[in-house]
């Protein structure tokens, strides 16, 4: 998974999903879940807005 910064940068760690049991919407493809994220830098603060990207390895 890659994570997106508010300034549109992208952040140089990668994370993983954790879960996924919190939902998907088939129509508009978005679903809900947990990710975790390395911050070695504090660069990740509570309350930040950050956009999350990921794809399926099989495909």
């Amino acid at each position: 998974m890659s994570l997106e910064l508010p300034d549109g940068s992208d952040y140089s760690h990668m994370g993983k999903m954790l879960t996924t049991s919190f939902g998907y919407d088939s129509e508009t493809g978005l679903g809900t879940g947990i990710a975790e994220f390395p911050n070695p830098d504090l660069i990740l603060r509570p309350g930040i807005k950050v956009g999350i990207s990921s794809y399926d390895e099989n495909q």
